[in-house]
Formats: structure tokens, C-alpha cells, sequence
């Protein structure tokens, strides 16, 4: 397959759909402490993008707009995965097609879930290969596994995937458990705060291989654990420091309902993470990106110790 004809396929497709989405009136914001604010980052779970549910589309182009109206800008943009709902090639093209369209960050962090690999359905190596390919060719990515790091105005943006198409169990070899103790301990000797990010909550993998990534994860105490797939609303309770992690769990952005015949925006549509780091500390808030709205009660300071 040639991803280079289908990005410019994906571009055509997004102007189009350009047409269609709903304008964001919502005034542009900021972040709490602009001139002191050392890196901002915006965090999305389980856009879900399928092709006969165009609501989908609609939410997130107009999610896109707000989150670009950040003044300071956004340093980057992590997905949690999910971004597709069946791996493929038509979703896929609307998704990444839009996100480029807009292109609200820097840099993209891409995160695989159990439904951009088919949930469960397909050829697992051609669905892998095919995240690979659009997380490379839209996003400039480079990987060719399901875990990597990036190392951003060292910051460490360290991602895990599970390795095979189980649909809500975390599959992890010890090959990752391994590369992901040298790179935590990596992130350790910069004393800057580290970004883990995983669709699942890492307890989804079994019993040994979690127990062996609780060690890991609370082996530096800045270390930040996000994840998604379980579609919980936002609530104070969405930062947990269960085990001694600090973790985050992000809603489905593109939720949405049906009211006489009518597909709506539901409860969840639009949510999302401002994390802004400053020194000492990392300041979470959660945004309707769909509404531009803060949710003043959702969000959470830490220390950087």
C-alpha cells in the first residue's frame, strides 16, 4: 500500500468533510501560568472514528479547533488509542486525515488500542503493520512496535502496547517489561517528570507481568501513568494513586447518544487533559474541547518531588 497517495486521498477527504463540521465559537484560553509554564500537552482517548457514524467526525473536527486555540500552543498531542473504531482503511483515512487538517500540536504521540488493530478481528500482522504505517506517515512516528519512547524538550513520552488482538486484556512480553525498566530508569536521571502511556489500565495484564510493572512504575516517583478503553466518564476519582501510581484514566471523546432519530453529542463528547508542566509541579485539567469549557472540579496538582 502506498501511504503516500493515501495521505494526499486522506487530505482531499478532510476538506471535504471540512464543510460539514461544526464551528468552535468558544474564545481561545490559555494555561494557568503562561510565562511560567515550561511544556503543555493535550491528552484524547477512544475518538472511535467509524465510517457510517459521521457524529464521530463531527465531534472531534470540532474538539480539533479548540484544542488548537490554546495561546501558548500545544508541545504535543497523545492519543490513547482506539482512534479507529475496526482498523480500517476508510476510518483510518478520516481520522488522520482531519487531525492533519487541523493539526493543533507540534508533535503526535500514538497510542494502539484493541480497536485499531480490529478488536479481536483480522489479520493481526496486517492491522499492526497498518498503525505503523499511518502513525509514521501522518505523525512522523517511526516505530514498527506497539511500545516506544520519545524523548520531547526531555520530557520522556514513553508509550506501551499490548502484542496481540485480545480485546480487554493487556498483553505484554517481557520484552517490553525489560525495555521499559531501562528507559524508566533513563527518565529517573533526567529528575523531570515521565509520561507513561498505555490504552489499558495496567492491571488488564496479568497478575506476574502487573505486579512486575507496578515495580517499575513506582521505581521513580514523577512518573505519570494514562490510560483509556473503559469509557469512564470524568470524574475527581479519574486521578487514582492505586499502588503508588499516579494514574490518569481518560474518557471516550466522541461519545454520543440517539434522541428521536437524532444522533446527539452524549455525556463524555469533547473531554479531555490539559497537562501543563511547570517547575515543582504538573497541573491536569480536564477540558470540554467540544463546548470549549473547562470542568473546573475535574482536575489535579501534583508535586514534583
Amino acid at each position: 500500500m502506498k501511504y503516500w497517495f493515501i495521505r494526499r486521498i486522506s487530505a482531499i477527504m478532510a476538506i471535504f468533510l471540512f464543510a460539514f463540521i461544526p464551528v468552535s465559537n468558544a474564545q481561545p484560553y490559555d494555561v494557568t501560568e503562561p510565562e511560567a509554564c515550561n511544556f503543555n500537552f493535550t491528552v484524547l482517548s477512544d475518538v472511535h472514528i467509524e465510517g457510517n457514524q459521521f457524529i464521530r467526525c463531527q465531534i472531534y473536527g470540532k474538539m480539533l479547533q479548540d484544542i488548537k486555540k490554546n495561546k501558548s500552543g500545544n508541545d504535543a498531542l497523545v492519543f490513547l488509542g482506539d482512534n479507529v473504531m475496526n482498523g480500517q482503511h476508510i476510518e483510518s483515512m478520516l481520522f488522520y486525515g482531519l487531525t492533519n487538517l487541523y493539526r493543533p500540536a507540534n508533535r503526535v504521540i500514538n497510542t494502539v488500542g484493541n480497536h485499531d488493530i480490529g478488536n479481536g478481528n483480522g489479520d493481526m500482522k496486517k492491522l499492526y503493520n497498518r498503525f505503523y504505517s499511518y502513525s509514521n506517515t501522518f505523525f512522523n512516528l517511526d516505530i514498527d512496535t506497539p511500545y516506544y519512547c520519545k524523548v520531547i524538550d526531555g520530557y520522556y513520552f514513553i508509550v506501551l502496547g499490548t502484542e496481540s488482538q485480545t480485546v480487554h486484556d493487556f498483553d505484554i512480553s517481557e520484552q517490553q517489561i525489560d525495555w521499559l525498566r531501562t528507559v524508566i530508569s533513563s527518565a529517573k536521571s533526567t529528575g523531570k517528570p515521565a509520561f507513561v502511556f498505555c490504552h489499558y489500565d495496567y492491571d488488564y495484564a496479568d497478575y506476574g507481568k502487573a505486579k512486575e510493572l507496578v515495580d517499575i512504575l513506582t521505581s521513580y516517583e514523577n512518573v505519570f501513568y494514562f490510560h483509556g478503553h473503559n469509557h469512564a466518564p470524568m470524574f475527581g476519582w479519574n486521578f487514582s494513586n492505586y499502588d503508588g501510581i499516579k494514574q490518569i484514566n481518560i474518557s471516550n471523546c466522541t461519545d454520543y447518544y440517539e434522541e428521536n432519530h437524532k444522533k446527539l453529542p452524549g455525556i463524555n463528547a469533547g473531554i479531555g487533559l490539559n497537562v501543563e508542566i511547570y517547575d515543582g509541579k504538573v497541573v491536569m485539567r480536564t477540558r470540554d474541547f467540544y463546548n470549549g469549557e473547562w470542568l473546573e472540579d475535574i482536575q489535579h496538582t501534583y508535586t514534583i518531588k
